[in-house]
């Protein structure tokens, strides 16, 4: 019986490439407009054919329906056709890049550890294959989302480079965008290069301040679909929407952000036994503000957070790397050594 249900989507996933689903997209926006023509132009004809409007009574209603209905079900057939078809390719997508990006992380992680034990891996190295990593990370995840929400999405890392990494004190600490997917606007790049080497701060940033501030009740992600009027809300209450962005609506109304972070009390080298180690924050966003829907929240940031969890340990790889680089005697990393590694280095 399974079997029998999926044989309309196996001939759909075979024979249907993406230019005929254009073409049978284009037949079935025919047909539904023909099922909405016809019976007018038909009653129009036997009333310009009798010359009385009051004959049109004797159009054979039949003859009109049948047509009607054959339209309206061939557009139908064809419209499920096309929804299973660009289902199954967004499954595939989805499918395809988690493996790559899971497929890269396990080949980028061990190839940093071979360089370092092999005495080759130099602080240019390392940075510039953490970023390269972290760029295609990038392009798989807003792959998936643009294909999942239906509109571009861009996605970036920043990583925090002052302030009290040990617990983010969120009144000293910056933020600076370490990668970017290769999607994003050009403008934004140079955003990020006026910055310069001090970042920008978490404090004047909602979105940060939302997950890093106790205050806040840490939250373990920032979704919003339409920031636009999640600022006129907070203006309603007297607060208001904080953005380093200058004219940040212009690239972005949608955002999910997701921290790039682990509970302290499940790794060895922190001291902690409460709160979290945080190396900075995966954001995406899309100018289309129907791309994130309050009905898709828990779905897509799911997404984001596995994402941001894979990356903590990249990050926690690349930080690690940076000390011993510059100490090779050191056994254990150090709060304030890696912030000062971070200015350096990105």
């Amino acid at each position: 019986m399974i079997r029998e249900s999926n044989v309309l989507e196996d001939i759909t996933d075979r024979f249907l490439p993406e230019s005929l689903q254009e073409l049978l997209s284009f037949l079935a926006n025919v047909c539904t407009i023909g099922s909405v023509l016809y019976p007018i132009i038909c009653v129009i004809h036997e009333i310009f054919q009798s010359g009385n409007a009051q004959n049109s009574r004797n159009i054979l209603w039949n003859d009109i329906l049948i047509p009607v209905l054959v339209l309206l079900l061939v557009s139908m057939l064809l419209r499920y056709i096309i929804q299973i078809s660009r289902s199954r390719n967004i499954q595939a997508n989805v499918c395809k890049n988690y493996y790559w990006f899971l497929h890269d992380y396990r080949n980028a992680t061990n190839k940093l550890e071979k360089e370092y034990k092999d005495g080759i891996l130099s602080e240019e190295m390392l940075h510039g294959e953490v970023k390269s990593y972290l760029e295609t990370a990038l392009n798989y995840l807003s792959d998936t989302l643009s294909s999942l929400t239906g509109k571009p999405v861009c996605s970036c890392v920043k990583l925090i480079i002052g302030g009290d990494v040990d617990g983010v004190k969120y009144e000293e600490a910056r933020v600076k965008t370490f990668a970017r997917s290769h999607n994003t606007d050009r403008e934004r790049t140079s955003i990020d290069v006026r910055t310069g080497g001090k970042g920008v701060l978490i404090s004047k940033n909602t979105d940060f301040i939302s997950i890093v501030s106790n205050n806040d009740g840490n939250d373990s992600y920032f979704y919003k679909g339409n920031l636009k009027k999640y600022e006129k809300e907070l203006h309603k209450n007297g607060e208001k929407y904080l953005n380093t962005t200058e004219n940040w609506s212009k690239y972005y109304i949608g955002t999910i952000v997701a921290p790039i972070r682990a509970a302290n009390n499940i790794l060895f080298y922190r001291q902690k036994d409460e709160d979290y180690c945080i190396w900075g924050f995966l954001c995406v966003d899309s100018l289309y503000k129907t791309a994130f829907l309050p009905s898709k929240e828990k779905n897509y940031s799911h997404i984001v957070k596995s994402y941001a969890s894979v990356l903590f340990n990249v990050m926690s790889k690349y930080q690690y790397y940076l000390i011993q680089l510059n100490d090779p005697n050191r056994n254990s990393q150090d709060s304030s050594d890696v912030v000062k590694a971070n200015n350096n280095y990105i």
